[in-house]
């Protein structure tokens, strides 16, 4: 099964429905296939953009800025939060997590914790996200089956790993989730259910952490600049 996909800027994102990614993801894990999965915004768009990507890459819109940027160009607009992808994936399918992030006692935390978050996915193991481990999962991710690795490195920073990774493996689903592991260790909160609903978190995130104002101002500028760009065909 595929998934749709138009091209935004300089790749192609998924329109297709979260439902529907979902489907795939379980369709490519029971086959041994690889999907890497990023999401969409301006910070992950403006550290990528000197990065490769190949058929096995997914980008789902994720942020108001990139569904307001779709409709801008004349694309209907689509925008999925990678952690709401992430919770219903784990919570509806029988999977093997390894997690790849944080601290050492971040890891064991979120393995002692696992089970209280109420996922029918399994922990397999967790792994600090600051050291030279990349064989270690490795070596963790081959000895299981239908393994999804969940990468909390930052933007720029986990999409790099998961393409390295892939490399080395047979198959293996892997998303790129920032901050959602902190969210389930329960060290940062999820923006209230109505600035969810309507796109706001990254008010909510400025607000808890005043430091991602800066991040907002190193990329979203050229964002906004190669949108206007690619509206009005002005070439470089």
């Amino acid at each position: 099964m595929d998934l749709k996909k138009v091209q935004f800027l300089d790749r192609e994102i998924v329109i297709s429905k979260e439902e529907e990614i979902i489907k795939k993801i379980m369709h490519s894990s029971k086959n041994k296939k690889t999907m890497n999965i990023f999401t969409l915004n301006p910070e992950t768009w403006s550290k990528t953009r000197n990065m490769k990507f190949d058929k096995d890459v997914f980008w789902i819109p994720e942020s108001v800025s990139v569904y307001y940027a779709m409709a801008f160009l004349g694309i209907k607009p689509l925008r999925i939060p990678g952690i709401d992808l992430v919770e219903k994936l784990l919570k509806g399918n029988k999977l093997n997590v390894v997690c790849w992030g944080g601290k050492d006692d971040d890891c064991r935390r979120l393995i002692e914790n696992w089970k209280s978050l109420g996922f029918s996915a399994m922990m397999a193991g967790a792994f600090n996200g600051f050291s030279s481990n990349s064989k270690d999962v490795e070596v963790l991710i081959e000895k299981n089956n239908n393994v999804v690795l969940l990468v909390g490195k930052g933007a720029g920073l986990q999409e790099k790993e998961i393409l390295h990774i892939s490399k080395n493996l047979n198959s293996c689903i892997s998303l790129g989730v920032g901050g959602s592991l902190d969210v389930f260790l329960g060290k940062k909160k999820r923006a209230p259910r109505f600035m969810s609903r309507f796109g706001f978190e990254y008010l909510w995130r400025i607000f808890s952490e005043p430091r991602r104002l800066i991040r907002i101002m190193n990329s979203y500028p050229g964002f906004f600049i190669e949108v206007l760009k690619s509206k009005f065909c002005i070439k470089k």
